[in-house]
């Protein structure tokens, strides 16, 4: 939570400078040094040269690097990895890549605990893709440490003493705040300026952490306020447990006197009920005998009634089959009577359309005639409609000449005068809106003003609130204190209502135990006949053998394929080995291959043995071991020259000479020494060799030369060349001969690199087969698996199933057996049920005491809303207070906000005031617009008429084609409608002979329907009288049997009543073995339920001496009331104390921390204005050093002018930038931006050693900076140099420049012999002088 506050005081750069001495460099992997190499830095000036691309400036870069760069494009490279040495042809790359710095002289420079230290390690390692770290010492530290330890000592990457490529002209070109960091790596904050920025960081974290513990203070004070309230509840809920406890301990001591009693009162009324159940069943089967006997003298009547019904149905069927016919006969006759005056209709309406299709027919025709004679008369007059409007083109075309012309210049006017009134209605718009703003503006200011709160109103607010507070406790304890009165008051009402309910009570219980008792006798019999329909079928016993035998061949078959699925797997594993070691002969093979055939192609490289070009003639020559320095001396760049013509240079094929002179005598000639084509018979004869020429060479004759084995040579013409300076003619003979024998080498590799293929892909195939074999064998295996899994599943299931079936056997057994004892428990607490409640009390009602109750209850709730009022007066203090602050800083804010809107709104309205003003005047000076505008009115009035004359007669033309048109589509129309009703009328015609045919056979239907009805009634009349006699014949028999059912009806009712008493016999009988069962159990619930309510241990109280009904209701009502009570408390956290306690604890923790992030706010804050009062002062004073050295190097430079540096932008020097003037000799003062390129070189170095001379530091590194300089630029460069190295620093300089070298005191050679590889070599150009003069 808290943040301690950095000792930033003790962080400030004391007046003593560090400084600590460079010696030496290490590099490792490093870009292009693929091995280590060793850079000793020493006092003087030390030199780096080398060909562009060798890898100078790598050193550089490396050095920068290993100070803490952390930018991998300003090392040249798009990410960190690639400063790794990445590799050659003949190299491969690097993993690692590490650059050491060594330190001398410095104590007090490295972080603790090496700060005492004489002599530090620098070493930056990085590892591909895992990043870089750092070791001071071999102790891992942090790049910032590294970072701020060279900053200390106005070093590092990016200082200003380490130009390297590029610094010059950035330095050059930057803006004069980015310049200020010369002066701040001067001044030696450089290392301040970081510090600064941490404990800026570190004072916005403190202020985060200050503004989160408000708002988490906020938040506990809110859970302090609620586990207070919590804390009040927990113990009001303890208080109501132990009042509710003795509350039901009371009433359980009154059930169990009553259930007691209850008890042996059901077992005497069970004894009396038995023996009248004994009387009740001989009455009910003496009242069955005599039922049964009239029942059997039903059966004869009965019959005879039977076949009489029947008669009497069938009679009854036949008449009303009768009547059906009837109906049907009438509806036939309405049916054909319909259907001829349907028919009489359609022919009506069939002539009808004859008569229309006919007099169609006729017009269509007419209209046809019509329509061709006025289509014979158009094209006459379309002719004439096209030659009047083909004259009125020209006129139209001079028309619009004119038009254009006036309208272009209406335009050209109307659009200036538009600009000019949209310029006058904006600038009059923006005139008002910035009125009406500034009106606004000041209309808010006045608004704010007044809403602005007095500090009185404030005042008042916070005493209200005080007030309210002390109220709403006094509210809170009144209200308490009625409560408990309220309370005390209600027990002793309920006291006495509960006796007035008790007898109510037992009743209700009664006629519940009753209906449960009922109930369960119900639904133990039902579920009794359930569990005898759902006894379970037994499964077959015979096939969990069956089973068991084929779950043995699966295992056995299983077994099998595993046994051959070990032998593929082996096999495989063999043929894997085999190939593997295939795999690694054809691998070593190839790498043997690869190998001769890189090491040919760079023999090939090395001897210029390039694809395209013609064969060298070396490659033809036969040359004995010793010869190849004296054969490459006597025929040099020829060598490479190829055999015949076609290349650029070569070897021409002549004779002999016809007169060779000889050689001189000692010397052999080269040709009966070497083996070479014809083409170098010539020059072979006159080369010699020798052991010494000198002696001889005055002897040779033109053309002949002598050659010794170490490669001197001897011209004719007196040119000699040192032993060992033909280096590049041997290499290449050597090189030629080891080319040789790589490839007989390579010629023996081949066939063994393709019998190792060969070989790799036959044991491949082997591991394929053996391969297939396994998975053939585990896929039988797999396959087995599943069948195998299956047998034993079935075999399972099925010994489940068995167990399964005996267990719902067994325990249908039992649960039938328990449903039963079920069915007669149900019956004896039915019987005992209706027992006790037919010896149930009358109710008998009290009211006592509840006057006062009721009192207490009216006292609770005033004081409840006093509590309510007072936490109301309390909630609107508190928002009047929130309301008053919030509208006083609201009006702060705006206030504070408006008066620089009203400042600026101010000025707006005079700018808007004058440009007003000038359109105004400008639209003034326009030309007339309506005389432009009428001019276009006549033009376009003009252009009008003629178009419309054109445009009517061009319309009139199309009009009279459209209208020939027409007239021939409604000419097809009118005789396609013709035709159409020349069909229509056919159709008519067949449709009305049609209908003629069918009227004659509805003519005839009607007539058959007519007589039908006539021969319907007669056969009605004899179906009646049929039906008369069968229902007297049915009348006769129903009286006789109703005789016999009536006797037996009166017998039936006498046995009805004596079941019926028997029923009530027994009903008695089971409600009083139930009513004592219910008794029992009432009993056993009552224990039970003493028992989850108080425990086992629980003690209850003796009985009082009344238990009746009232009583137990009274107890009963009371400790309902109670846990009542309890429950309206509401969920309770019984541990609110403790953590209450907790979080009081945790609120003064966070006030502790709260007051040490304010100290460390208030320290940070002062360490930081003492940062920046030290690093101004530091800053003003180097300023005025840096000057003077500044004006002096630039006239020891320049040889004369003057120039200085002045702080611009900003009167505070942490904010002001660096501007550089100066004024060459012979020119005038201006800006560094203004000189020219060499002039600007020269300036910017004057800048970087003027620092160096204020705040000198270990290293100064100089990469380049000479090149855009003459020689006498650079001789001063190289004077002032000297000078400043003989200060105690050190410098290394990266040059091409001649006169540069040779002002250096020692030399380091970048070369790069193998290519991509950086090699460093070292000359002391001081020993080398003393050598040479020496």
């Amino acid at each position: 939570m808290s943040e301690a506050a950095p000792d930033l005081s003790g962080e400030l750069p004391t007046p003593r400078r560090l400084s600590a001495t460079l010696t030496g460099l290490r590099v490792a992997g490093f870009k292009s040094f693929a091995e280590p190499v060793q850079v000793p830095v020493l006092p003087g000036l030390t030199g780096i040269v080398g060909p562009n691309g060798c890898g100078k400036s790598n050193v550089v870069e490396a050095l920068r690097w290993a100070m803490g760069e952390s930018s991998a494009r300003s090392l040249r490279g798009g990410e960190m990895d690639d400063i790794i040495f990445a590799g050659t042809a003949t190299r491969p790359a690097r993993n690692l890549a590490e650059v050491v710095l060594s330190l001398e002289d410095a104590e007090g420079v490295a972080p603790a605990p090496m700060d005492q230290a004489a002599e530090l390690e620098v070493i930056r390692r990085i590892e591909r893709g895992s990043g870089s770290h750092y070791r001071i010492n071999g102790r891992e530290v942090r790049a910032r440490d590294v970072q701020t330890m060279f900053a200390d000592l106005a070093s590092g990457p990016r200082a200003s003493g380490m130009v390297s490529q590029g610094r010059v002209a950035t330095l050059i070109g930057a803006k004069p705040e980015e310049r200020r960091s010369v002066l701040e790596e001067a001044a030696g904050i450089a290392g301040l300026r970081a510090r600064r920025h941490e404990a800026e960081l570190k004072l916005r974290q403190a202020e985060t952490n200050l503004g989160r513990s408000e708002d988490l203070l906020a938040q506990l004070n809110l859970q302090q306020e609620a586990l207070r309230k919590q804390a009040r509840q927990a113990n009001r809920y303890r208080n109501l447990s132990g009042l509710v406890r003795d509350a039901e301990g009371e009433w359980f001591a009154i059930l169990v006197a009553r259930a007691e009693a209850a008890i042996e009162a059901a077992r005497e009324n069970q004894a009396g009920r038995a023996q009248a159940l004994a009387h009740a069943e001989a009455a009910a089967e003496e009242a069955v005998r005599l039922h049964a006997a009239a029942l059997s003298a039903i059966e004869a009547p009965r019959a005879e009634e039977g076949v009489a019904r029947t008669l009497l149905e069938r009679r009854r069927v036949e008449a009303e089959n009768i009547a059906a016919e009837a109906g049907r006969a009438a509806e036939a006759l309405a049916e054909a009577e319909a259907a001829l005056a349907q028919l009489l209709a359609d022919l009506e309406d069939a002539a009808g359309v004859e008569r229309d299709a006919r007099a169609a027919e006729t017009r269509a025709q007419r209209e046809a005639a019509g329509l061709a004679s006025a289509e014979a008369q158009l094209p006459a007059r379309i002719e004439a409609a096209e030659a009047e409007a083909a004259g009125l083109e020209g006129e139209l075309a001079a028309a619009e000449a004119a038009n254009e012309a006036a309208t272009e210049a209406a335009a050209s006017l109307a659009a200036r005068a538009n600009q000019l009134a949209a310029e006058l209605a904006f600038s009059d718009q923006r005139a008002r809106r910035l009125a009406e703003q500034l009106a606004q503006i000041l209309a808010q200011r006045a608004t704010a003003e007044a809403q602005s709160v007095p500090g009185a109103a404030l005042d008042a607010a916070d005493a209200a609130l005080a007030a309210a507070e002390v109220a709403l406790e006094e509210a809170r304890t009144g209200f308490e204190a009625a409560e408990r009165a309220r309370a005390e008051a209600e027990r002793r009402a309920n006291a006495a209502r509960d006796a007035a309910r008790a007898a109510e009570i037992e009743r209700g219980a009664a006629e519940r135990a009753r209906n449960a008792a009922a109930q369960r006798l119900q639904s133990a019999r039902q579920r009794e006949e359930a569990a005898r329909r759902a006894a379970p079928p037994m499964p077959d016993a015979a096939l969990l053998p069956a089973a068991r035998e084929a779950a043995a061949a699966a295992e056995a078959a299983l077994r099998e394929a595993e046994s051959r699925l070990a032998a593929g797997r082996t096999a495989r594993e063999q043929a894997a080995r085999e190939a593997a070691a295939a795999r690694a002969a054809e691998a070593t093979a190839q790498a043997a291959e690869s190998r001769l055939k890189a090491e040919l192609q760079g023999l090939r490289a090395a001897t210029g043995d390039a694809a395209g070009e013609a064969e060298p003639i070396a490659r033809t020559l036969t040359i004995p071991e010793g010869l190849e320095a004296a054969l490459g001396a006597a025929l040099g760049e020829g060598l490479e020259g190829g055999r015949g013509s076609g290349a650029n240079r070569f070897w021409r094929a002549l004779p002999p000479l016809e007169a060779a002179p000889p050689l001189p005598e000692g010397a052999e000639a080269l040709a009966g020494l070497v083996g070479a084509p014809p083409e170098l018979a010539r020059a072979l004869s006159q080369i010699g060799l020798v052991e010494d020429g000198a002696a001889l060479q005055a002897a040779l004759r033109p053309g002949q030369a002598l050659v010794a084995r170490s490669g001197a040579l001897w011209r004719w013409d007196g040119y000699v060349l040192a032993p060992g300076a033909a280096k590049a003619g041997a290499a290449r003979l050597q090189n030629l001969a080891r080319l040789r024998q790589a490839e007989a080498r390579l010629a023996e590799a081949t066939p063994a690199a393709r019998a190792a293929e060969q070989a790799r892909a036959a044991a491949a195939a082997a591991e394929m087969r053996a391969q297939a074999a396994e998975e053939q064998a585990r896929t039988a295996r797999n396959a087995a698996e599943p069948a195998h899994s299956r047998a034993q599943a079935r075999v399972a299931e099925l010994a489940a199933q068995l167990a399964a079936a005996e267990r719902r056997l067994a325990e249908h057994a039992a649960q039938a057996q328990r449903l039963a004892d079920e069915a007669a428990e149900a019956q004896a607490a039915l019987t005992e049920a209706e027992a006790v409640l037919a010896a149930s009390p009358a109710v008998v009602g009290f009211e006592a005491e509840a006057e006062a109750a009721r009192r207490a209850l009216a006292a609770e709730s005033a004081a409840r809303e006093a509590r309510r009022q007072a936490e109301a007066a309390l909630a609107r203090a508190r928002s009047e207070q929130a309301s008053l602050r919030s509208r006083h800083n609201a009006a702060q804010a705006q206030l504070a906000a408006l008066i620089p809107q009203q400042e600026r709104i101010a000025a707006e309205s005079g700018e808007a005031d004058a440009a007003l003003a000038a359109a105004r005047a400008a639209r003034q000076a326009l030309p007339d617009l309506g005389e432009a505008r009428a001019q276009v009115d006549q033009a376009r009035l003009a252009l009008a008429g003629i178009r419309g004359k054109a445009a009517e007669m061009r319309g009139r033309a199309l009009a009279l084609k459209a209208e020939r048109e027409g007239l021939a589509a409604r000419r097809e129309a009118a005789l396609a409608e013709r035709a159409a009703w020349a069909q229509r009328l056919q159709d008519a015609a067949a449709r009305l002979a049609g209908l003629e045919s069918r009227r004659a056979e509805a003519f005839a239907r009607r007539e058959a329907a007519k007589a039908l009805p006539e021969r319907v009634a007669g056969a009605a009349a004899e179906a009646a009288r049929r039906l008369e006699a069968a229902e007297t014949a049915h009348a006769e028999a129903r009286a006789k049997l109703d005789g016999a059912e009536g006797q037996a009806r009166a017998r039936e009712e006498v046995r009805r009543g004596a079941e019926a008493a028997l029923v009530q016999a027994r009903e008695a009988a089971l409600r009083a073995e139930a009513a004592r069962d219910s008794a029992l159990q009432a009993g056993e619930a009552l224990a039970a339920r003493i028992l989850e309510r108080l425990g086992e241990s629980a003690e209850l109280p003796a009985p009082p001496q009344d238990i009746s009904d009232a009583a137990e209701e009274r107890a009963r009502r009371r400790a309902e009331r109670l846990i009542r009570e309890r429950e309206e408390v509401g969920p309770v956290n019984l541990r609110a104390e403790t953590e209450l306690e907790e979080l009081e604890a945790r609120i003064a923790g966070i006030q502790r921390d709260r007051e040490e992030v304010g100290s460390a706010i208030a320290k940070l804050r002062g360490s930081i204005g003492h940062l920046n009062r030290e690093a101004r002062e530091r800053l003003r004073a180097i300023f005025d050093q840096v000057d003077r050295e500044f004006r002096a190097l630039f006239s020891k430079l320049f040889g004369g002018g003057r120039a200085h540096l002045a702080l611009v932008g900003s009167e505070d020097p942490l904010e002001a930038g660096l501007e550089i003037y100066a004024e060459p000799p012979g020119k005038k003062l201006s800006a560094l931006s203004l000189l020219s390129g060499g002039e600007q070189a020269l300036t910017a170095l004057s800048l970087i050693f003027a620092v160096f001379r204020c705040h000198p530091a270990p290293v100064c590194v100089l990469d380049e900076v000479d090149a855009p300089l003459d020689d006498a630029n650079v001789e001063r460069l190289c004077d002032l140099l000297d000078s400043m190295a003989e200060t105690g620093t050190r410098f290394l300089i990266v040059t091409h420049h001649a006169l540069t070298m040779a002002r250096m005191h020692r030399l380091f050679g970048v070369t790069m012999q193998e290519r991509g590889v950086s090699r460093l070599l070292s000359v002391d150009l001081g020993e080398a002088v003393a050598m040479a003069e020496g």
